[in-house]
C-alpha cells in the first residue's frame, strides 16, 4: 500500500539567490508552491540570531538590519575547500560573513553566535523549510523530491547536496541538471512536435552567480521491449561560467553607488566597514538594476544610509551597460563552449530559448542576438518557473504514486572518471624474473558519455593479496585554466579490497582450480555520483565428467526434453558471453594501456561493460549447451563416443569486502547524523517558542479584550459588583506582569495558567450574556411545541383501537411534566436580574424539547403507518371489484347487429351467418381461452402497477404529514 506521502512529490530549483518549488499531487496538476508570504519564489537565505532561525522574506529583512547573521549565495560553496578561488571570491563579496576552515575536512564553516555550521547543514535548513512550506501548501506530507543543480557540479558538490537532503529528512529521487529540467518542460508540452527527425534546442541561462548554455537534442526512439516510440532528450554540449551572473552586474552597480555617495558626503568613518550600510547599498543596487531593465533611467535613494545621511542619485541604463561592458565577452563564452562540445554551429541550432533573470537585461539580449546571427530568441518558457515545473514532471515520473507519459532524459558526463591502481607485470617472457609494479589508468566513464548507462566492471588479474585502487578524475584538458582552478580536488576515493588473500588460499586447491582475477563493479546513480558496488574473486573450476555411457545418454535425454526457464536464461547468458568473446578478441588490436570495455553476461536486460586490467584477456568456455540433434541420432552418437570427455568449466564467485575512504571532503556519516540532530533541536526549540508566543499573544489579547469590555455597559450588566472588582484587579495585575516580569525565559506553563485564571473569572459573565441572548428563540419554540403536542394528544387519546393505554399515558405524563417544568422555570426566570445565574439554561430547555418531540413522533409514526395500510387495503378491494366486474362483462355475448342496421341487411347477415356457421374446433377454443387468460394477466399487471402508484402516493402523503409535524 502506497503511503500518503508517496502520493505527492516536489521539486526544488536550487538557485543561488532564489528557490522555486514545484508540487504534484493526485487531482492537482503541476504547480508552483506559494510560500508563507504568498510569493512564487523564495529567497535562498537563512538567518540565525540568538539561536533562532529565519527563512525566506523574514530572513532577507533581518539581513538588512543584521547582515552578519544572514547567509545567502552559499550554494557556490558546496564541496569547496577553504582555499578554493570561489571561496575567496565569496569572502570578498560578503566580508561581514565570518567563515572558517573545517580542521578535518578543510571545507567551509559558517560561524554564528551559537556555533559553527557546515555548508551542507545550512542548505539542509533551507531544504527543510522548503519541505515545511510545501506540506503546508499541499495539505499533506511530502517527502519525495527532485532537485535541480548546475550540470557542472562535480562529485564533491553532488555528494554535498545529497548529504544536505538526507539531513533535511527528504527522499531524493534525482539530481537533475537545470538545463535539462528546462528542456524537459519544453518537450513535455510540445510532445506532438517531436519526430524521428532530430531537433536541437539551446537553453541559455544567466542566473545570479553562474551562466550556463545547454544544447539539447529531441527525437523519437523505439523502446527495447516494445515497438512504442517515445521522446528522448539528450544533451549534446554544455558551456558554463560558475562565477558569472547577475550578481556581478549588481556588484558593479553597488560600487558605482558607493562612489557617488562618497562624492556627495564626507563621513567620519569608512562606509565599507559598516555591514548594515553596505547591505542597504546592495539591496538598492539590485532594485535599480531590475527597474533599468524596463526603463532608461531611475533614481537610487536610501534614507539615512550612513551616519544619518540620506542618499539619492540618478542612474541611467547606459551607465549600467558601461559598468558591465567588461563582462560581455565572458557572457558569450559559455555559448561558444557548448557549441564546441556539441560540434555544431549556431546555424544548426533550431531554437534558442533564454532563461534566468539575467537575460532580461536588454544589452545582454542584444549580445546574444548578434551571436545568434539574427536568429529569433524564443521566450516561450517561463523564465522563473520552467526549471521547477520540468523537475516536478520528472518527480512524478519517478514517484510511485503517478503514471505519466514516458519522456527519457539522459545526462552528460562532463568529467571523465578513471580507476588508478598498481599492477604487477613481467617485462620479459621469463616468468622466473620478479614482477615489477606498474601504475595503470583505466577510464570507466569517458568525457561526453551519457548516464544513466550500463554498469562497468574492471578485472584485476595480478592481485592475489589484498590491494587497493583509487577512483579519480581523468583528463580535464577540455577545461580552461580558470575552470580547473575552481574545480577542486582531482581525487574522489580510495577503495581497499579486503579478503582476497584468504579467498585465494581457500579456493585455489589444485590444478583443477584456476584464479581468474578480481572483478570490481561500478555504476553511476541518478545523482550522477559514481559508486563502487561490490568486488568478487573469480575461480574457474574443472568439473570431472561421468564416464558412464548410460549416464551420458540419460543426461542428453533429460536435456533434450526438460528445458526449464533457468536454462533458457542460461542460454541467453551464453549468447551474451559469445559477444563478450568477440569483444575480447578485438582488444588485441588495441595498443597496450588503452581501456577496453566489453559487455558481461549479468542479465539480458542490463548490459555491463567489463574492463580487464593488467592488459590480460579473459576467455569464457561455453558450457551446458543443449544438443539440438534428434534423440535417435544422439543415442547413436553416444555409442561411438569414447568414455573420456573434456572437463566442463564452472566459474565460482567469492564475495569480497570493500572499504572506501572518500577523498573529496564529503561529510562523514557521523557528522551527517550530528547535523540532523542539530536540525531536530532547532525544530523542537522553534515549536516550543511558537507555542510560547501563541500563549503569550492569547493572554495579551485576553487582557486587552477585558479592558475594553469593562468599559461596555452591554458586558458589565451581567456581572455583580464583587465580580467586576475582582476582574479589574486581575486585569491590572496581569498587565503589570506582562510589562515588567515576562522575559524570554518565562515558562509557557505560567502564561497558560494565568490565561486560565482570567478565563475562569469572566466565564460566568459570558455565560449569562449568551443565555440571555439565546433564550428567547428557544422559549418561543417550546411554547409552540407544547401547544402542538396538546392538540395531538387530544386527537390520539380517542383512538384506543390504534394506541395502547401505556403509549397514551406515557405521552400524557411527558407532556404534563414538561409543561409544569417550563411554567415553573419561566416564572422563576422573570424574577431574576441579568447579573444572576439563570433559572434554567438553553441546554436544559433543548433536552426537554427533544424528549417531548420523541414521544409525539412515535405516536405520529404509528398513526400514519396505520392510515397508509388502511388506504392501501381499500384501494386493493376497489381494484378486485373492478376486476370481477370486467370478468362478468366478458361472459355476456353481445348482439351481432346494430339497431340502426337495415332489416334487409340484417336478414342477409343472418343468412350469411347461418351458412358459414360451424362447430368450433379444439384449436379455436384453446386460442380463445389463451386470449382471455392473457387479458386477465394484463389486468393483474395493471392492478399491480396501480398498487405501486398508490403506495408511492400514500408514502409521499405520509412523509408530507411528518414534515408538517
Amino acid at each position: 500500500m502506497i503511503s500518503e506521502s508517496a502520493l505527492a512529490a516536489m521539486s526544488v530549483d536550487l538557485g543561488s539567490q532564489f528557490l522555486k518549488i514545484g508540487l504534484v499531487k493526485p487531482g492537482v496538476p503541476m504547480e508552483i508552491v506559494l510560500n508563507k508570504e504568498s510569493h512564487r519564489k523564495t529567497p535562498n537565505i537563512v538567518a540565525i540570531r540568538h539561536g533562532e532561525r529565519f527563512f525566506s522574506d523574514s530572513a532577507a529583512q533581518l539581513g538588512i538590519k543584521h547582515p552578519v547573521n544572514a547567509y545567502s549565495y552559499f550554494v557556490d560553496l558546496l564541496g569547496k575547500k577553504f582555499d578554493n578561488p570561489v571561496v575567496d571570491r565569496y569572502r570578498k563579496i560578503f566580508p561581514h560573513i565570518t567563515l572558517k576552515p573545517d580542521d578535518v575536512r578543510g571545507t567551509v564553516l559558517f560561524e554564528t553566535d551559537n556555533g559553527t555550521y557546515s555548508v551542507e547543514t545550512i542548505l539542509a535548513m533551507v531544504l527543510w523549510n522548503a519541505k515545511e512550506t510545501t506540506e503546508t501548501f499541499a495539505g499533506q506530507p511530502v517527502k519525495d523530491v527532485v532537485i535541480t543543480i548546475p550540470a557542472f557540479f562535480n562529485q564533491a558538490e553532488r555528494k554535498a547536496v545529497t548529504t544536505a537532503v538526507e539531513i533535511a529528512g527528504l527522499n531524493l529521487l534525482q539530481l537533475l541538471s537545470d538545463g535539462l529540467a528546462a528542456g524537459l518542460n519544453y518537450g513535455v508540452f510540445r510532445r506532438k512536435e517531436i519526430t524521428e527527425q532530430a531537433q536541437t534546442l539551446l537553453v541559455y541561462d544567466i542566473g545570479a552567480t553562474k551562466t550556463r548554455a545547454t544544447i539539447l537534442e529531441y527525437r523519437l526512439a523505439k523502446e527495447k521491449d516494445s515497438k512504442e516510440q517515445n521522446p528522448v532528450m539528450v544533451p549534446l554540449g554544455i558551456g558554463y561560467d560558475r562565477t558569472l551572473g547577475g550578481l556581478d552586474i549588481t556588484l558593479a552597480l553597488r560600487d558605482h553607488l558607493l562612489a557617488e555617495f562618497r562624492k556627495q558626503h564626507k563621513t567620519q568613518k569608512d562606509i565599507t566597514e559598516n555591514p548594515r550600510a553596505m547591505a542597504k547599498l546592495f539591496k538598492e543596487a539590485e532594485r535599480v538594476k531590475q527597474v533599468l531593465s524596463a526603463n532608461i533611467d531611475h533614481f537610487a535613494q536610501i534614507e539615512s544610509l550612513f551616519e544619518d545621511k540620506d542618499f539619492k542619485v540618478k542612474v541611467t541604463r547606459q551607465q549600467l551597460e558601461d559598468l558591465a561592458k567588461e563582462l560581455e565577452p565572458r557572457f558569450l563564452q559559455p555559448l561558444i563552449d557548448a557549441l564546441k562540445m556539441a560540434e555544431l554551429s549556431i546555424d544548426q541550432v533550431n531554437q534558442i530559448v533564454l532563461m534566468g533573470a539575467g537575460t532580461r537585461v536588454p544589452k545582454l539580449q542584444q549580445l546574444i542576438q548578434e551571436f545568434a546571427k539574427g536568429k529569433e530568441l524564443s521566450k516561450f518558457l517561463n523564465t522563473d518557473e520552467a526549471i521547477a515545473i520540468g523537475a516536478v514532471y520528472q518527480a512524478a515520473a519517478l514517484s510511485k504514486g503517478f503514471k505519466v507519459k514516458k519522456f527519457a532524459v539522459q545526462e552528460l558526463q562532463l568529467y571523465p572518471i578513471q580507476v588508478d591502481f598498481i599492477s604487477f607485470v613481467t617485462e620479459s617472457d621469463n616468468e622466473a624474473k620478479p614482477k615489477t609494479e606498474k601504475l595503470i589508468h583505466r577510464t570507466i566513464y569517458s568525457y561526453k558519455s551519457l548516464y544513466p548507462t550500463t554498469k562497468k566492471i574492471i578485472s584485476f588479474t595480478s592481485h592475489t593479496d589484498d590491494f587497493k585502487f583509487n577512483v579519480n578524475y581523468g583528463s580535464l584538458s577540455h577545461l580552461s585554466e580558470k575552470q580547473l582552478s575552481e574545480f577542486g580536488s582531482l581525487n574522489i576515493s580510495e577503495v581497499n579490497v579486503v579478503g582476497v588473500s584468504e579467498a585465494y588460499k581457500t579456493n585455489i586447491k589444485d590444478e583443477n582450480t584456476v584464479f581468474k582475477g578480481v572483478k570490481a563493479h561500478f555504476h553511476t546513480d541518478s545523482y550522477g555520483i559514481v559508486r563502487v558496488e561490490r568486488a568478487e574473486l573469480l575461480v574457474e573450476e574443472k568439473e570431472q565428467p561421468s564416464n558412464s555411457t548410460f549416464s551420458n545418454i540419460m543426461g542428453k535425454i533429460g536435456s533434450f526434453f526438460s528445458k526449464s526457464k533457468d536454462e533458457e536464461k542460461d542460454q541467453v547468458s551464453d549468447d551474451t558471453t559469445k559477444e563478450e568473446s568477440k569483444e575480447e578478441l578485438s582488444k588485441e588490436e588495441k595498443p597496450a594501456g588503452e581501456p577496453v570495455e566489453t559487455p558481461t553476461p549479468e542479465t539480458p536486460e542490463t548490459q555491463t561493460n567489463t574492463t580487464t586490467a593488467d592488459n590480460t584477456t579473459e576467455t569464457t568456455n561455453q558450457t551446458n549447451q543443449t544438443d539440438s540433434k534428434p534423440l535417435n541420432e544422439t543415442v547413436d552418437a553416444t555409442k561411438n563416443e569414447t568414455k573420456k570427455e573434456e572437463p566442463k568449466l564452472k566459474v565460482n564467485k567469492i564475495a569480497l569486502n570493500l572499504s572506501e575512504d572518500l577523498l573529496d571532503s564529503t561529510l562523514t556519516s557521523i557528522d551527517t547524523k550530528s547535523a540532523a540532530s542539530q536540525l531536530k533541536t532547532f525544530e523542537k526549540n522553534e515549536k516550543a517558542k511558537a507555542e510560547r508566543d501563541a500563549a503569550l499573544n492569547s493572554l495579551e489579547s485576553a487582557v486587552y479584550d477585558i479592558a475594553s469590555k469593562l468599559e461596555e455597559e452591554t458586558f458589565i450588566k451581567y456581572g455583580t459588583a464583587e465580580e467586576l472588582i475582582a476582574i479589574r484587579e486581575t486585569k491590572d495585575k496581569l498587565s503589570t506582569w506582562l510589562e515588567d516580569d515576562v522575559t524570554p525565559d518565562t515558562p509557557t506553563s505560567d502564561i497558560k495558567d494565568r490565561k486560565k485564571e482570567l478565563d475562569a473569572m469572566i466565564k460566568k459573565l459570558k455565560s449569562r450574556r449568551r443565555q440571555h441572548e439565546e433564550r428567547p428563540k428557544h422559549v418561543e419554540y417550546m411554547i409552540k411545541l407544547l401547544n402542538d403536542s396538546e392538540g395531538t394528544f387530544a386527537l390520539f387519546k380517542n383512538l384506543t383501537e390504534l394506541f395502547s393505554e401505556t403509549e397514551l399515558s406515557t405521552l400524557e405524563k411527558v407532556l404534563t411534566e414538561t409543561k409544569d417544568w417550563f411554567e415553573n422555570k419561566t416564572t422563576a426566570q422573570e424574577k431574576l436580574q441579568l447579573n444572576e445565574d439563570p433559572a434554567f439554561t438553553v441546554g436544559e430547555l433543548q433536552d426537554k424539547s427533544k424528549t417531548l418531540e420523541r414521544e409525539v413522533k412515535y405516536l405520529f409514526n404509528k398513526f400514519y403507518s396505520a392510515k397508509l395500510k388502511a388506504e392501501q387495503e381499500a384501494k386493493k378491494k376497489a381494484r378486485e371489484a373492478e376486476k370481477n366486474k370486467t370478468k362478468e362483462a366478458k361472459v355476456e355475448v353481445p348482439e351481432t347487429g346494430k339497431e340502426s342496421v337495415d332489416e334487409t341487411e340484417k336478414e342477409t347477415t343472418e343468412e350469411a351467418t347461418e351458412e358459414t356457421k360451424e362447430e368450433p374446433t379444439e384449436e379455436t377454443k384453446e386460442d380463445k381461452e389463451g386470449e382471455e387468460e392473457k387479458q386477465e394477466e394484463n389486468i393483474d399487471e395493471s392492478a399491480k402497477s396501480d398498487d405501486k402508484k398508490d403506495d408511492e402516493e400514500a408514502k409521499k402523503e405520509h412523509d408530507h404529514d411528518r414534515s408538517d409535524l
